[in-house]
């Protein structure tokens, strides 16, 4: 304690001191003179004495920086403040009180005031490095930056090595994002203190916000190492580790951290991106539910949570979602491309579209919204707009490579193809891309420049020869360019590699389809069908290939099938159409057939189907008419057409014209491997041996039908005697396909020849039948083979089981139309009608049998039953249907009944061919003046007399050397062309009606004439040769 001195003087001098001693001095408060203690710190005043002339010897700057100080120890800072500023005033350079005054403010946190008052005193000590560094400290706090850098920096040129400074400066420059200046400090002070972890942190976290992810994933691993406890620094290198989308790296540590807290909501934030990032979004989303109940409002987690919504497919709760942000945060551009997205996701492209245009109002000079707008039309397939899009985004943003692509798209889309082309040209040439090249060449193809389309895909398959969706391209380019071997090779290699790939599946059926190898085709479309995908039309191709296969019923039940499923496909119907044609239903047939010529007479799947029918009318010449006008429209159709001529052929029985048809067909589809085999098959029935081994030969060069090449080639083997050669090649015949009933039953057939053990024959042959039990169809197929080796006892056993015991509509109506050509010629033949009367009772609708038993009836000279029959037909099918008409003519002749037959006949004949072409040639020359009249009259003149449609005869005869205008004869011929079939028809029945008249009235000489014409224009009419063999046996003595 200070002593103080009692002033000299007077006794009111020494008063005035009391007072004063009393009142200021810490003498007054001291312990043990009843005063309080003095607090820690407090600092001890020495007052001056007063001047003895009555005037105090303290000043009273003084008096109140005492007064100053003992508010301070009171807590009085309000009265403390008042009397340090009056001590100031008094004495302005008192440096210590101002510093105490600053210590004051900064207690309180009045750092503005505190800061003023040290600015002060580091005026008056420039050089106080102490004070400049506390003013540091507290610009600091002020987050006044550069003024306390530039403090820091001086006192750093002063201690250069001090590292709390040095740390201070890195410190403020990162506030000021003057990253590079701050991490330059930071590096300093690690250099003098590697061990300063502060320090590190903040250069790591400089170093993440700079992108250096790498060195701050480096610096935060270590500090984990060494603070291995410390959570903040694990969480902090998660988020390094997520913003260098190391996702995988960063899960371990966001596990660790969310077991020791599983509260910790920061923590299940960032492992809810993590996981939404890894598409694992059932899991993100649950930790966003947790988080979202803690904060529910934070509006970077419901954006996290509506993005996983839109991942796992919940549009609507994710829209509400976005929708509930962009109310908090209406001009939020993310947001709104974002809500966009989930409206066309969630199939609301309208509302994307109007989100993108107000958008592109606000932004006119954005890129991006063009290009999403331009995207949004394109999948909508508004394709103008979409072109005017894009074509606007390219001028915003010619750099982004997207564009362009997506321009040549929309192109492509609006039909400017040439446009397209170019831009793919231009995009490969400065940016090579694999899926631009796969787009450029699918355009080519389109283009139909096949060449170098399939180029493309070659050149991208050499250097990716795994690249399936590009492997798969080139085979349906090479489908679509009829190369079907080449397609197959490719889909084999794509069965192989993606055997549950439906696609591949569908275009390997269709491929082996167009080839002919049906087995391998309906292997493939069952597998599209257990697979569920294109049911109609893997339906449609199933009901083809049982068609085409010989067995019409199963696939008119595919047909049904599909048709429940698409109801009025002209595909369908016109499939459905042929397979009742060959089932034999064919009243039904004509039905459909009948209004889809009416809806789509022009398309050439109709006309054939409708063609068809009529050969299977067996009404010729409108059916070779048919045909001719088919191989005209269509000349890429033709290996079709001729199939079909080939098959009507040869259940006519003409297996000559058969193969002439099967050449041609072969001809234009040599690649075609059903056609290939039936060709084969029918010159070695016709033993045209030296054109058959060619034909062999030439199958065995491409890899195709092995099993066909070995079975011909046993043949030949046998020919020649080489029995045992034979047997070897049926048996690699065998190895090939082991299924063949047809290569068993030729094997059989040598082992007659080589054993000689009856009994073993006999087993053999059982096992044979009993296989053939266990197939579908296979006993129809062995009786047919039996019948073809002239076995009919054998076949007729067969055919007579399948009656008896079979219930597929396939196997009884063809067993019932081959049963009569195998029944033995001393058979009961009530037997026979029994059969064919039970099966058309049971299947009443099939012409087929009907037809069969009415030609029974007639053989057996039962005319009145045949008569029913074809009255019925009549009335199902077609009243004036000509070969149905002339048939029961025929049986009226030969019951006797003349007139009856005459009749019938002169119904075909109403109205005449020549009755309407006369009509029509009037109206085509009708404007040509007397010239052409004169023509038609002199026309008139030369029709022979007595003859059906003599006008369109002669016509016909004199039409290419008449003197008419080119233009006329076009059309007159054009007129010729649609009358020929009926007007061939007519001519046929009128000579048949005529010459048995004449044979009737025993005219003999008048009906030859009629009788030798009709064998000249019907050479395969079979009752002609009879009536002229009569005609002459009539005449005879």
């Amino acid at each position: 304690m200070v002593r103080q001195k009692k002033p000299k003087g007077s006794i009111w001098a020494f008063l005035f001191w009391w007072l004063v001693t009393l009142s200021v001095s810490p003498l007054a408060a001291a312990p043990g003179k009843g005063g309080k203690p003095v607090p820690p710190g407090a600092v001890e005043t020495k007052v001056k004495q007063v001047p003895s002339n009555g005037e105090s010897s303290v000043p009273l700057w003084k008096i109140h920086w005492e007064r100053a100080r003992q508010s301070v120890l009171a807590q009085k800072y309000g009265e403390a403040v008042q009397e340090f500023r009056q001590a100031l005033a008094l004495k302005p350079n008192l440096d210590e009180a101002r510093l105490e005054l600053a210590q004051l403010f900064i207690s309180q946190e009045k750092w503005t005031e505190a800061a003023k008052e040290l600015e002060v005193v580091v005026e008056n000590q420039p050089q106080n490095g102490k004070i400049k560094k506390d003013l540091a400290d507290l610009l600091t706090k002020q987050k006044e930056y550069r003024r306390a850098n530039e403090l820091y920096q001086w006192l750093l040129q002063r201690d250069p090595d001090n590292v709390p400074l040095r740390l201070a400066l890195a410190n403020n420059l990162s506030q000021l994002n003057e990253w590079e200046r701050a991490m330059i400090e930071w590096r300093q002070v690690l250099l003098r203190d590697p061990q300063q972890v502060e320090a590190r942190v903040h250069l790591a976290e400089a170093l993440a916000a700079t992108r250096r992810l790498d060195e701050a994933t480096m610096i935060f691993e270590g500090l984990v190492k060494q603070f291995p406890k410390q959570v903040t620094f694990k969480k902090k290198l998660a988020q390094t580790l997520i913003a260098a989308q190391k996702n995988k790296e960063a899960l371990p540590y966001l596990q660790e951290l969310i077991r020791l807290d599983p509260n910790d909501s920061d923590v299940q934030l960032l492992l809810a991106r993590v996981l939404a990032a890894g598409k694992q979004y059932e899991r993100s989303l649950a930790y966003l539910e947790d988080y979202l109940k803690k904060k529910p409002d934070q509006s970077a987690a419901l954006l996290e949570k509506a993005r996983a919504l839109f991942y796992t497919g919940e549009y609507a709760r994710s829209l509400e979602i976005y929708e509930r942000l962009l109310k908090n945060d209406p001009d939020n551009i993310s947001l709104k491309r974002e809500t966009a997205d989930v409206y066309y996701a969630s199939g609301k492209i309208p509302q994307a579209l109007a989100a993108y245009e107000a958008l592109i109002k606000k932004f006119p000079e954005d890129s991006q919204l063009y290009e999403k707008t331009g995207e949004l039309y394109l999948k909508s397939k508004d394709y103008p707009k979409a072109v005017a899009s894009f074509e606007v985004a390219m001028k915003l943003d010619p750099e982004n490579p997207f564009i362009p692509l997506n321009l040549a798209r929309a192109y492509q889309g609006n039909g400017e193809k040439q446009k397209a082309l170019a831009l793919y040209r231009s995009i490969l040439r400065t940016r090579p891309d694999r899926q631009t090249q796969v787009e450029m060449a699918e355009l080519l193809f389109e283009l139909s420049q096949y060449d170098e389309a399939l180029a493309v895909f070659r050149e991208i398959l050499k250097e990716q020869p795994r690249f399936w969706e590009v492997r798969f391209k080139l085979a349906q380019g090479l489908y679509r360019q009829r190369d079907y071997e080449g397609a197959a090779a490719e889909l084999e290699i794509l069965v192989k590699e993606r055997p549950e790939d439906p696609s591949i599946r569908i275009l390997s059926g269709y491929t082996a389809l167009a080839q002919g190898d049906y087995p391998r085709a309906q292997e493939a479309f069952q597998k599209v069908l257990a697979s569920g995908e294109d049911m109609a039309n893997t339906l449609l191709r199933l009901g083809e290939l049982s068609r085409l296969s010989g067995r019409p019923w199963q696939g008119i039940a595919y047909l049904d099938w599909a048709l429940t499923i698409r109801p009025d496909d002209p595909d369908l119907l016109t499939e459905k159409a042929m397979a009742l044609t060959d089932g034999g239903a064919y009243a039904q047939a004509r039905k459909i057939l009948e209004a889809l010529l009416h809806r789509q007479g022009r398309a050439f799947k109709v006309r054939r189907a409708w063609v068809r029918l009529l050969a299977a009318l067996d009404r010729r010449d409108e059916a070779q008419a048919g045909w001719k006008r088919l191989e005209n429209a269509f000349p890429a159709e033709q290996y079709l057409i001729f199939q079909d001529r080939a098959e009507y052929y040869l259940a006519w029985k003409k297996p000559d014209r058969a193969l002439t048809a099967l050449l041609a067909a072969c001809l234009r589809n040599p690649g075609h491997r059903e056609i290939q085999k039936n060709l084969g098959r029918l010159l070695l029935r016709l033993k045209n041996w030296a054109e058959a081994e060619r034909h062999y030969r030439e199958m065995d060069s491409r890899p195709m039908l092995k099993d066909e090449v070995c079975r011909a080639q046993a043949l030949f083997e046998e020919r020649q005697g080489r029995y045992e050669s034979a047997r070897e090649w049926l048996w690699k015949a065998l190895l090939a396909r082991p299924e063949s009933l047809g290569l068993r039953f030729d094997l059989l057939r040598l082992l007659r020849r080589l054993e000689k053990d009856g009994e073993a024959l006999k087993k053999i042959e059982e096992t044979l039948k009993d296989f053939a039990r266990s197939q579908k169809g296979g006993l129809l197929t062995l009786a047919g083979l039996y019948e073809e080796a002239g076995e009919t006892a054998a076949a007729y056993a067969l055919y007579e089981e399948i009656i008896k015991y079979a219930d597929d509509e396939d196997d009884l109506v063809q067993a019932a139309l081959r049963l009569p050509q195998v029944f033995p010629p001393k058979g009961k033949s009530s037997i026979l009608r029994q059969y064919l009367e039970d099966l058309h009772k049971r299947f009443p609708r099939n012409q087929k049998i009907a037809r069969t038993l009415a030609d029974y009836y007639v053989r057996e000279k039962e005319y009145d039953e045949a008569l029913k029959i074809l009255d019925g037909l009549l009335q199902v099918e077609d009243p004036r249907d000509p070969v149905l008409t002339v048939k029961k003519a025929r049986v009226l002749e030969r019951w006797n009944k003349h007139w009856d037959s005459q009749a019938a006949y002169q119904r075909l004949l109403e109205p005449p061919v020549d009755e309407g072409f006369k009509r029509e040639l009037e109206k085509i020359l009708s404007d040509k003046g007397g010239e052409q009249a004169a023509w038609l009259k002199e026309m008139e003149r030369q029709k022979k007399p007595r003859r059906i449609n003599a006008l369109y005869e002669a016509v016909h005869e004199r039409l290419l050397l008449s003197d008419l205008e080119p233009g006329l004869k076009e059309k007159i011929s054009a007129l010729l062309q649609d009358l020929e079939d009926k007007a061939a028809v007519q001519r046929k029945v009128f000579l048949e009606k005529e010459g048995k008249d004449h044979l009737w009235r025993s005219q003999f000489l008048q009906a030859r004439p009629l009788l030798e014409e009709l064998k000249d224009v019907d050479p395969d009419n079979e009752e002609v040769d009879q009536d002229i063999y009569r005609s002459y046996r009539s005449q005879d003595p």
